[in-house]
Protein backbone atom coordinates (compact mmCIF):
# COMPACT_ATOMS: atom_id res chain seq x y z
CA UNK A 1 0.00 0.00 0.00
CA UNK A 2 1.08 3.57 -0.73
CA UNK A 3 0.73 5.58 2.49
CA UNK A 4 1.81 8.94 1.06
CA UNK A 5 -0.47 11.66 2.34
CA UNK A 6 -1.98 9.45 5.04
CA UNK A 7 0.86 9.00 7.53
CA UNK A 8 2.57 11.91 9.26
CA UNK A 9 6.01 10.35 9.63
CA UNK A 10 9.13 10.94 7.52
CA UNK A 11 8.53 11.91 3.92
CA UNK A 12 5.02 10.45 3.78
CA UNK A 13 2.97 13.66 4.20
CA UNK A 14 2.26 15.49 0.94
CA UNK A 15 4.78 18.37 0.84
CA UNK A 16 3.03 21.76 0.85
CA UNK A 17 4.00 25.42 1.31
CA UNK A 18 6.51 25.04 -1.51
CA UNK A 19 6.84 25.83 -5.19
CA UNK A 20 5.78 23.46 -7.94
CA UNK A 21 8.49 21.00 -8.94
CA UNK A 22 9.71 20.52 -12.50
CA UNK A 23 8.45 16.92 -12.55
CA UNK A 24 4.95 18.12 -11.65
CA UNK A 25 4.96 20.86 -14.28
CA UNK A 26 6.15 18.48 -17.00
CA UNK A 27 3.38 16.00 -16.11
CA UNK A 28 0.56 18.53 -15.85
CA UNK A 29 -2.74 17.35 -17.29
CA UNK A 30 -4.83 19.94 -19.09
CA UNK A 31 -8.57 20.01 -18.54
CA UNK A 32 -9.12 19.15 -22.21
CA UNK A 33 -6.67 16.24 -22.26
CA UNK A 34 -8.35 12.85 -22.83
CA UNK A 35 -5.11 10.90 -23.43
CA UNK A 36 -7.08 8.56 -25.67
CA UNK A 37 -8.16 6.43 -22.69
CA UNK A 38 -11.64 5.06 -22.14
CA UNK A 39 -13.34 6.29 -18.95
CA UNK A 40 -13.03 3.98 -15.93
CA UNK A 41 -14.61 4.28 -12.49
CA UNK A 42 -12.48 1.53 -10.86
CA UNK A 43 -14.99 0.94 -8.02
CA UNK A 44 -14.37 4.48 -6.78
CA UNK A 45 -17.86 6.00 -6.94
CA UNK A 46 -19.85 6.55 -3.76
CA UNK A 47 -22.67 8.48 -5.39
CA UNK A 48 -23.33 10.21 -8.68
CA UNK A 49 -26.12 12.45 -9.98
CA UNK A 50 -26.60 15.39 -12.32
CA UNK A 51 -25.30 17.87 -9.70
CA UNK A 52 -22.29 16.23 -8.09
CA UNK A 53 -20.20 13.06 -7.97
CA UNK A 54 -18.44 11.69 -4.91
CA UNK A 55 -15.43 9.35 -5.05
CA UNK A 56 -13.42 7.41 -2.47
CA UNK A 57 -9.86 8.33 -1.49
CA UNK A 58 -6.58 6.83 -2.69
CA UNK A 59 -6.24 4.59 0.42
CA UNK A 60 -9.75 3.13 0.50
CA UNK A 61 -9.19 0.04 -1.66
CA UNK A 62 -6.21 -1.04 0.49
CA UNK A 63 -7.70 -0.16 3.87
CA UNK A 64 -6.60 -2.62 6.54
CA UNK A 65 -3.05 -3.08 5.29
CA UNK A 66 -1.53 -0.61 7.76
CA UNK A 67 -3.18 -2.36 10.70
CA UNK A 68 -2.03 -5.75 9.39
CA UNK A 69 1.54 -4.49 8.96
CA UNK A 70 1.50 -2.97 12.45
CA UNK A 71 1.10 -6.45 13.97
CA UNK A 72 4.71 -7.37 13.15
CA UNK A 73 6.35 -4.58 15.19
CA UNK A 74 3.78 -5.12 17.96
CA UNK A 75 4.50 -8.84 18.27
CA UNK A 76 8.29 -8.64 17.89
CA UNK A 77 8.61 -5.69 20.25
CA UNK A 78 6.39 -7.29 22.89
CA UNK A 79 8.15 -10.67 22.73
CA UNK A 80 11.55 -9.01 22.90
CA UNK A 81 10.66 -7.09 26.06
CA UNK A 82 8.87 -10.04 27.74
CA UNK A 83 11.62 -12.60 27.07
CA UNK A 84 14.44 -10.35 28.27
CA UNK A 85 12.38 -9.30 31.31
CA UNK A 86 11.84 -12.93 32.26
CA UNK A 87 15.56 -13.59 31.90
CA UNK A 88 16.35 -10.54 34.03
CA UNK A 89 14.06 -11.67 36.84
CA UNK A 90 15.35 -15.21 36.62
CA UNK A 91 19.08 -14.35 36.71
CA UNK A 92 18.72 -11.16 38.80
CA UNK A 93 22.18 -9.87 37.94
CA UNK A 94 23.26 -6.27 37.31
CA UNK A 95 24.50 -6.93 33.77
CA UNK A 96 21.28 -8.57 32.66
CA UNK A 97 19.27 -5.61 33.98
CA UNK A 98 21.29 -3.30 31.73
CA UNK A 99 20.44 -5.62 28.83
CA UNK A 100 16.79 -5.41 29.87
CA UNK A 101 16.88 -1.60 29.80
CA UNK A 102 18.41 -1.68 26.33
CA UNK A 103 15.82 -4.21 25.12
CA UNK A 104 13.06 -2.10 26.63
CA UNK A 105 14.21 0.89 24.58
CA UNK A 106 14.53 -1.17 21.38
CA UNK A 107 11.29 -3.04 21.95
CA UNK A 108 9.56 0.19 22.89
CA UNK A 109 10.72 1.70 19.60
CA UNK A 110 9.14 -1.19 17.71
CA UNK A 111 5.92 -0.80 19.70
CA UNK A 112 5.84 2.93 18.95
CA UNK A 113 6.41 2.28 15.25
CA UNK A 114 3.63 -0.33 15.26
CA UNK A 115 1.28 2.05 17.06
CA UNK A 116 2.03 4.79 14.50
CA UNK A 117 1.14 2.42 11.66
CA UNK A 118 -1.97 1.23 13.51
CA UNK A 119 -3.16 4.80 14.00
CA UNK A 120 -2.83 5.52 10.28
CA UNK A 121 -6.14 3.73 9.83
CA UNK A 122 -7.66 3.10 13.26
CA UNK A 123 -9.56 5.83 15.14
CA UNK A 124 -9.56 8.08 12.09
CA UNK A 125 -12.26 8.47 9.41
CA UNK A 126 -13.71 5.50 7.56
CA UNK A 127 -12.78 7.19 4.28
CA UNK A 128 -11.81 10.60 2.89
CA UNK A 129 -14.26 11.45 0.10
CA UNK A 130 -13.65 13.76 -2.84
CA UNK A 131 -16.67 15.57 -4.25
CA UNK A 132 -16.98 17.11 -7.74
CA UNK A 133 -19.79 19.64 -8.21
CA UNK A 134 -20.42 20.23 -11.89
CA UNK A 135 -23.03 22.93 -11.23
CA UNK A 136 -20.82 25.37 -9.34
CA UNK A 137 -17.56 24.01 -10.81
CA UNK A 138 -16.09 23.27 -7.37
CA UNK A 139 -14.05 20.35 -6.02
CA UNK A 140 -14.03 19.43 -2.32
CA UNK A 141 -11.94 16.90 -0.43
CA UNK A 142 -11.92 15.80 3.20
CA UNK A 143 -8.29 15.44 4.22
CA UNK A 144 -6.65 13.11 6.76
CA UNK A 145 -5.86 14.65 10.15
CA UNK A 146 -8.51 17.33 9.72
CA UNK A 147 -9.17 20.02 7.19
CA UNK A 148 -11.05 20.44 3.92
CA UNK A 149 -9.57 21.19 0.53
CA UNK A 150 -11.84 23.42 -1.54
CA UNK A 151 -11.04 24.89 -4.95
CA UNK A 152 -12.55 25.82 -8.28
CA UNK A 153 -12.23 23.06 -10.84
CA UNK A 154 -10.62 25.39 -13.36
CA UNK A 155 -8.05 26.62 -10.82
CA UNK A 156 -6.74 23.21 -9.73
CA UNK A 157 -3.28 22.18 -10.86
CA UNK A 158 -3.70 18.55 -11.92
CA UNK A 159 -0.90 16.21 -12.91
CA UNK A 160 0.03 12.55 -13.35
CA UNK A 161 2.04 11.57 -10.28
CA UNK A 162 4.50 8.69 -10.18
CA UNK A 163 4.84 6.74 -6.94
CA UNK A 164 7.28 4.10 -5.75
CA UNK A 165 5.73 1.35 -3.64
CA UNK A 166 7.72 -1.09 -1.49
CA UNK A 167 8.26 -4.57 -2.99
CA UNK A 168 7.21 -3.39 -6.49
CA UNK A 169 9.80 -2.65 -9.14
CA UNK A 170 7.43 -0.73 -11.41
CA UNK A 171 5.95 2.68 -10.60
CA UNK A 172 2.36 3.28 -9.50
CA UNK A 173 0.47 6.19 -11.09
CA UNK A 174 -2.26 8.46 -9.80
CA UNK A 175 -4.02 11.69 -10.72
CA UNK A 176 -3.09 14.27 -8.10
CA UNK A 177 -4.32 17.84 -7.56
CA UNK A 178 -2.72 20.92 -6.00
CA UNK A 179 -4.52 23.94 -4.62
CA UNK A 180 -2.23 26.82 -5.55
CA UNK A 181 -1.75 30.29 -4.12
CA UNK A 182 -2.54 33.39 -6.19
CA UNK A 183 0.97 33.32 -7.67
CA UNK A 184 0.10 29.96 -9.33
CA UNK A 185 3.43 28.59 -8.13
CA UNK A 186 3.06 27.90 -4.40
CA UNK A 187 1.37 24.64 -3.33
CA UNK A 188 -1.09 25.18 -0.46
CA UNK A 189 -2.88 21.81 -0.36
CA UNK A 190 -2.55 18.48 -2.12
CA UNK A 191 -4.98 15.60 -2.56
CA UNK A 192 -5.53 12.68 -4.90
CA UNK A 193 -8.30 12.61 -7.49
CA UNK A 194 -7.83 9.06 -8.74
CA UNK A 195 -5.61 6.11 -7.85
CA UNK A 196 -6.34 2.67 -9.39
CA UNK A 197 -5.85 -0.29 -7.07
CA UNK A 198 -2.70 -1.51 -8.87
CA UNK A 199 -1.56 1.92 -10.04
CA UNK A 200 -1.56 1.17 -13.78
CA UNK A 201 -0.88 4.25 -15.90
CA UNK A 202 -3.66 3.64 -18.41
CA UNK A 203 -6.13 2.93 -15.60
CA UNK A 204 -5.19 6.16 -13.84
CA UNK A 205 -5.68 8.10 -17.08
CA UNK A 206 -8.97 6.26 -17.62
CA UNK A 207 -10.12 7.46 -14.19
CA UNK A 208 -9.04 10.97 -15.17
CA UNK A 209 -11.18 10.78 -18.29
CA UNK A 210 -14.10 9.62 -16.13
CA UNK A 211 -13.70 12.71 -13.92
CA UNK A 212 -12.95 15.14 -16.77
CA UNK A 213 -15.96 13.98 -18.76
CA UNK A 214 -18.25 14.46 -15.78
CA UNK A 215 -17.05 18.01 -15.11
CA UNK A 216 -16.53 19.32 -18.64
CA UNK A 217 -18.88 17.59 -21.06
CA UNK A 218 -22.57 18.60 -21.21
CA UNK A 219 -23.73 14.98 -21.19
CA UNK A 220 -20.83 13.66 -19.09
CA UNK A 221 -22.97 13.04 -16.03
CA UNK A 222 -25.40 10.93 -18.07
CA UNK A 223 -22.67 8.82 -19.65
CA UNK A 224 -20.82 8.38 -16.37
CA UNK A 225 -23.99 7.34 -14.57
CA UNK A 226 -24.63 4.74 -17.25
CA UNK A 227 -21.06 3.46 -16.90
CA UNK A 228 -21.20 3.00 -13.10
CA UNK A 229 -22.37 -0.50 -12.18
CA UNK A 230 -21.49 -0.53 -8.48
CA UNK A 231 -21.41 2.33 -5.97
CA UNK A 232 -19.51 1.91 -2.72
CA UNK A 233 -22.25 1.57 -0.04
CA UNK A 234 -20.61 4.00 2.38
CA UNK A 235 -22.66 7.16 1.91
CA UNK A 236 -23.12 8.52 5.47
CA UNK A 237 -22.46 5.07 6.94
CA UNK A 238 -19.82 2.41 7.54
CA UNK A 239 -19.28 -0.63 5.38
CA UNK A 240 -21.18 -3.66 6.52
CA UNK A 241 -18.99 -6.53 7.67
CA UNK A 242 -20.02 -8.53 4.61
CA UNK A 243 -18.93 -5.72 2.30
CA UNK A 244 -15.60 -5.43 4.18
CA UNK A 245 -15.00 -9.02 3.11
CA UNK A 246 -16.18 -8.52 -0.47
CA UNK A 247 -14.16 -5.32 -0.92
CA UNK A 248 -11.10 -6.86 0.69
CA UNK A 249 -11.27 -9.87 -1.63
CA UNK A 250 -11.98 -7.68 -4.67
CA UNK A 251 -8.26 -7.16 -5.22
CA UNK A 252 -8.30 -10.57 -7.00
CA UNK A 253 -11.96 -10.64 -7.97
CA UNK A 254 -11.10 -11.97 -11.44
CA UNK A 255 -9.77 -15.27 -10.04
CA UNK A 256 -11.82 -17.26 -7.57
CA UNK A 257 -9.00 -19.81 -7.29
CA UNK A 258 -6.54 -17.16 -6.10
CA UNK A 259 -9.11 -15.84 -3.64
CA UNK A 260 -9.38 -19.32 -2.13
CA UNK A 261 -5.67 -20.15 -2.15
CA UNK A 262 -4.64 -16.76 -0.74
CA UNK A 263 -7.54 -16.53 1.73
CA UNK A 264 -5.43 -17.30 4.85
CA UNK A 265 -3.36 -14.21 4.02
CA UNK A 266 -6.26 -12.06 2.77
CA UNK A 267 -8.22 -12.54 5.98
CA UNK A 268 -5.46 -10.89 8.00
CA UNK A 269 -5.86 -7.72 5.95
CA UNK A 270 -9.65 -7.98 6.07
CA UNK A 271 -9.56 -8.27 9.86
CA UNK A 272 -7.46 -5.11 9.78
CA UNK A 273 -10.01 -3.47 7.48
CA UNK A 274 -12.80 -4.30 9.92
CA UNK A 275 -10.84 -2.79 12.80
CA UNK A 276 -10.11 0.34 10.73
CA UNK A 277 -13.74 0.77 9.69
CA UNK A 278 -15.36 0.08 13.04
CA UNK A 279 -12.99 2.17 15.17
CA UNK A 280 -13.33 5.19 12.89
CA UNK A 281 -15.94 7.89 12.37
CA UNK A 282 -18.02 8.37 9.25
CA UNK A 283 -16.98 11.62 7.53
CA UNK A 284 -19.44 14.50 7.39
CA UNK A 285 -19.38 17.40 4.95
CA UNK A 286 -19.61 20.90 6.44
CA UNK A 287 -23.04 22.49 6.14
CA UNK A 288 -21.90 25.10 3.60
CA UNK A 289 -20.65 22.39 1.22
CA UNK A 290 -23.61 20.07 1.77
CA UNK A 291 -26.02 22.94 1.01
CA UNK A 292 -24.47 23.38 -2.44
CA UNK A 293 -24.68 19.71 -3.37
CA UNK A 294 -28.25 18.62 -3.92
CA UNK A 295 -29.42 16.13 -6.53
CA UNK A 296 -32.64 17.14 -8.32
CA UNK A 297 -35.73 15.32 -7.16
CA UNK A 298 -36.36 12.11 -9.13
CA UNK A 299 -33.02 12.52 -10.90
CA UNK A 300 -32.90 9.60 -13.38
CA UNK A 301 -29.11 9.66 -13.32
CA UNK A 302 -28.71 9.51 -9.53
CA UNK A 303 -27.03 6.39 -8.18
CA UNK A 304 -25.88 5.39 -4.69
CA UNK A 305 -25.11 2.13 -2.96
CA UNK A 306 -28.85 1.67 -2.45
CA UNK A 307 -29.20 1.19 -6.21
CA UNK A 308 -26.68 -1.63 -6.50
CA UNK A 309 -27.94 -4.84 -7.99
CA UNK A 310 -27.59 -7.97 -5.80
CA UNK A 311 -24.22 -9.69 -6.00
CA UNK A 312 -23.90 -12.97 -7.86
CA UNK A 313 -22.62 -16.08 -6.08
CA UNK A 314 -19.01 -15.45 -7.11
CA UNK A 315 -19.25 -11.71 -6.39
CA UNK A 316 -20.81 -11.93 -2.93
CA UNK A 317 -21.10 -15.43 -1.48
CA UNK A 318 -17.81 -16.89 -2.68
CA UNK A 319 -15.61 -14.22 -1.02
CA UNK A 320 -17.41 -14.83 2.28
CA UNK A 321 -16.84 -18.60 1.96
CA UNK A 322 -13.16 -17.95 1.27
CA UNK A 323 -13.03 -15.58 4.24
CA UNK A 324 -14.50 -18.19 6.60
CA UNK A 325 -12.12 -20.90 5.37
CA UNK A 326 -9.13 -18.57 5.47
CA UNK A 327 -10.04 -17.40 8.98
CA UNK A 328 -10.22 -20.98 10.22
CA UNK A 329 -6.80 -21.77 8.77
CA UNK A 330 -5.19 -18.54 10.00
CA UNK A 331 -6.61 -18.87 13.52
CA UNK A 332 -5.35 -22.45 13.66
CA UNK A 333 -1.85 -21.43 12.55
CA UNK A 334 -1.74 -18.48 14.96
CA UNK A 335 -2.92 -20.65 17.85
CA UNK A 336 -0.36 -23.36 17.06
CA UNK A 337 2.45 -20.79 16.74
CA UNK A 338 1.50 -19.08 20.00
CA UNK A 339 1.34 -22.41 21.85
CA UNK A 340 4.64 -23.60 20.37
CA UNK A 341 6.60 -20.44 21.06
CA UNK A 342 5.11 -20.06 24.53
CA UNK A 343 6.36 -23.56 25.27
CA UNK A 344 9.82 -22.72 23.93
CA UNK A 345 10.01 -19.60 26.09
CA UNK A 346 8.88 -21.45 29.23
CA UNK A 347 11.47 -24.17 28.53
CA UNK A 348 14.19 -21.55 28.93
CA UNK A 349 13.32 -21.08 32.61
Amino acid sequence: MDYQGLARIGKLPFPVDRELMDAEISNEIGKIDTWGCSPRDELSVIKINSCFMELVDRWYSHKGHAIFYSCGPFVIGSLFIVVVAMLAFEMNEVDIWWVFLLSFVMGGGLLLFGWTMFRCEAFQLTHYPVRFNRKNRMVYAILPHGGIAKAKWDDLFIYLATNRVSFFRRPFYEIRAHVLADDRKTVLQTFSLAYPIWGERDHALGMWEFIRRYMDEPTGYKRNSELVELCMPIDKKRERLSFCIIRGMAIFASSQAIQLIMSPLFVLVIWGRMVAIYTSKVPEWPADIASQCHAPKNDPYAKTGEDNTPFTFFEGTWPIICFCMGSLISISIITWAAYTYAGMIMALF
